[in-house]
């Protein structure tokens, strides 16, 4: 047993920190009690000498000031030691790190290139025509690799080697780019953001060439339920909207039970807007980073102008429109500019803390 409630690390009579644990081992009816130090190599080192001259040394003269010069330039000169080591040490975990999340984005990107050039020649092949899905790949390769952040590299090692053993047999199938996407049973979800979304999307499906291209390597790639992968997709998506967002905050805040209500009125405002753009393009990595921004600037503006219930059911319309117009701007869709002016001028007048982005000004000069 470990006595790990005392404050650590302690100060040496020499200034020099140390972790002394106090333990117990029980051994039959026998208490042995013991302690474990731990303290840096340099500090041993440190240690080693201040015994041999001065403990050790009976010709030692301590008022010597020469020699109490001397030690002190020994001792600062190894906790600098001690400092720069650490300060190594540092660094490389840093850039073991970087090293790491480099060669899995090396390798994700290379997957993805590798699933467009299949898919792509197939395409060719079958309609005579290609379009570019590049940016489908790369989102549909951060959904294969979901479940591995903060994982072992060796569960990320499996994923990738259970993808490319399927593309070698995606590789041997017939791919027609002509058929209608199924699911094998009806679709359930847990939230309105992803009835919205999931519906919408199941509607336009085997409509709209881009949705279907979409799903159609998505169920390839993870063959065997097509309605629970469709489901998981979508709630992934809805998760890494919302990645960034301090959850924790706004319940500080507010209390769980309105952060909750704030959070599924943007979600839902969100997920209109997104069946508005009705474009593919809103699943692509560089466009999911902006909507994560433009969602923490609605939660952002939220946040520092609502301070209670009433003020959320009095103003939420013009956080509401904040993230719709923001949307619709980011992609330069029709804004009505009388809607522009009205939302502005609501935050004029109420004096609300809330920064107007350049893309929405753009709107009202053309009045």
């Amino acid at each position: 047993m470990l006595e790990l409630s005392s404050k650590q690390p302690k100060d040496q009579k020499n200034g020099i920190k140390i972790y002394r644990i106090d333990g117990k081992y029980l051994y039959g009816e026998q208490v042995i009690n013991f302690e474990v130090q731990i303290k840096s190599l340099v500090n041993i080192f440190w240690s080693e000498i201040e015994h041999k001259v001065i403990y050790k040394n009976y010709n030692y003269i301590i008022s010597d000031r020469f020699y109490k010069d001397i030690m002190r330039s020994i001792k600062n000169s190894l906790t600098t030691i001690d400092q720069q080591l650490l300060l190594i040490s540092n660094q490389f975990e840093r850039s073991k790190n970087t090293a790491q999340d480099g060669r899995k984005l090396q390798v994700e990107t290379l997957l993805s290139k590798v699933i467009y050039d299949l898919f792509a020649e197939r395409m060719k092949k079958d309609i005579g025509f290609l379009v570019d899905f590049r940016k489908s790949c790369d989102t549909l390769v951060k959904y294969v690799f979901r479940e591995t952040a903060g994982c072992e590299i060796a569960n990320y090692n499996y994923i990738l080697i259970e993808t490319l053993n399927r593309l070698t047999e995606i590789d041997e199938e017939t791919i027609s780019f002509n058929s209608q996407l199924t699911f094998e049973r009806e679709l359930n979800f847990d939230d309105d953001f992803c009835i919205i979304v999931g519906t919408h999307i199941t509607n336009v499906i085997n409509k709209e060439f881009q949705w279907n291209l979409f799903f159609k390597i998505l169920f390839y790639l993870e063959p065997e339920n097509n309605a629970g992968d469709f489901e998981k997709f979508i709630d992934f998506y809805k998760h890494r909207i919302c990645s960034d967002i301090n959850i924790n905050r706004l319940a500080l805040k507010y209390g769980e039970t309105l952060a909750k209500e704030i959070m599924e009125e943007l979600l839902l405002q969100f997920a209109k807007t997104f069946v508005q753009i009705n474009l593919v393009d809103l699943f692509y990595d560089n466009m999911i980073e902006s909507l994560k921004r433009i969602m923490n600037y609605a939660v952002l503006a939220t946040y520092k102008n609502v301070h209670s219930k009433a003020d959320w059911k009095k103003f939420k319309h013009i956080y509401i429109n904040l993230l719709e117009f923001r949307m619709l701007s980011m992609l330069n869709l029709q804004i009505d500019p009388h809607s522009i002016m009205k939302f502005l001028e609501e935050i004029r007048v109420h004096e609300l803390d809330i920064e107007v982005h350049k893309s929405l000004v753009k709107y009202i000069s053309t009045i």
